[in-house]
């Protein structure tokens, strides 16, 4: 189900809908729940922290130690999954000291 698309979004040629973002499903105010491994990241690297995840979940970026691929210390990665339930992949180098 999409929404109308606000005109001059760039999402579509005159008008349309779009998909609404996903709801949070960060709740502060409640207890947290069981903590889970997240596909795809833990076999990123040895040491994997820092994760920040895009509004639609999709993308994530972190800090690993121990990558093969690493050019400093402290590397920023990037990760992408094509839906919730699938694993991150695709890893990659983002930022580096």
């Amino acid at each position: 189900m999409g929404v109308p698309a606000p005109p001059g979004d760039g999402a579509t040629e005159g008008g349309g809908l779009v998909d609404p973002a996903p709801e949070p499903t960060c709740r502060p105010d409640q207890p947290f729940g069981e903590v889970h491994v997240v596909a795809g990241l833990a076999a990123a690297a040895p040491a994997v922290s820092g994760v920040g995840l895009s509004p639609d979940y999709r993308l994530a970026y972190f800090q690993a130690d121990g990558r093969a691929d690493s050019a400093g210390y402290d590397d920023v990665y990037q990760a992408t999954r094509s839906a919730l339930t699938s694993p991150f992949g695709d890893v990659r180098v983002k930022f580096s000291s």
